[in-house]
This record gives C-alpha cells, structure tokens and sequence, in this order.
C-alpha cells in the first residue's frame, strides 16, 4: 500500500524488492519504476556495480524488512541522496547495523522509526485511502474454509491479506 500512497501524494515511486517476480504488480500499484535488490545478496562485484548503478538515486526510503540482511544497509545508504530520509516500518528481532561514519554521516542522512499512529492519524489516513480510492490487495474465502486459510498462512503462501467472510 505504500506504493499506492507514495504515488497519490505525487511522488516518483521506485519499488525495490529481491528478484523480479514483484515487478508487474509494483508497476500496477503505481511504481515508476523498480530496482531488483537481489544483487545485494550477491559477491562483492555484484554488490559493487548494483551500488554504482543506483548511487545517490533515493531521497526517502520506506524499509519494511521481513528480516535483517547483512551488509544491505551499507550499500542502500550509499543510494540515497544527500538529506535522505529512511523510515523504518517492519519489526524484526536482529539488530539493524551500518557503519555510522561513511554515506549516513557524511550525507546527513535520517533514520526514522515508525507505528502505525493514533486515532487522528487513521482516520486521516483512511479518508486519504477512500478519496484517492486506495484499497488493500486481498485473497478471501468463506469463514466455512478457516483450515484451508490457516494451512495457506502457515505455508506462507498467503500473498497480502487474508479475510474470512461469514
């Protein structure tokens, strides 16, 4: 969905995610464009020349990790722009880490924690949701199948959200 918001308060989206297979439908939710990430699980040259084709190409970056991978962080700093501004959304249990002298110092660049907000926020949120007629991506089944939904989320094969209907 912060795709869908980014691109509603008009702003130029580029989606990064490791591999491909997200491509289409980031470009759907509004992207304009998409970075596959994969190379930063890669060697040191693969790492290298990712780093080098999208240097300084980032001013805001919303993290939202489902766990901690080495040696990403120092090479996404080394993306951002000058001033950039990097919003941590997703929980996980490792430590995040980067060296602190290098790109984050010398770009003066922000590290910014995130909640979901209180009441104020949401409520504006969800107005700006219905006015810019952004919806959640879901999968739903009757709650008659709540096994069939249970095997699919401990499968991990549940895409977005699950939502059971009586």
């Amino acid at each position: 969905m912060a795709i869908q918001f980014a691109k509603a308060r008009g702003c130029i989206v580029t989606a990064l995610s490791r591999g491909t297979s997200k491509k289409d439908l980031c470009l759907k939710l509004g992207a304009t464009n998409y970075v596959d990430s994969k190379p930063l699980g890669g060697t040191a040259e693969e790492q290298a020349a990712w780093v080098k084709e999208n240097a300084d190409s980032f001013d805001f970056l919303i993290y939202t990790p489902s766990q901690v991978s080495d040696g990403l962080w120092n090479n996404l700093l080394c993306c951002m722009k000058p001033f950039g501004k990097i919003v941590l959304v997703g929980a996980v249990l490792q430590p995040v880490s980067f060296t602190g002298f290098g790109p984050f110092i010398m770009k003066r660049l922000q590290l910014i924690g995130s909640n979901t907000g209180g009441q104020a926020d949401m409520a504006h949120m969800l107005q700006f949701a219905a006015d810019m007629k952004i919806a959640p991506m879901i999968e739903e089944l009757p709650f008659e199948k709540i096994n069939e939904a249970l095997a699919k989320m401990t499968a991990n094969k549940i895409r977005f959200r699950m939502v059971l209907n009586n």
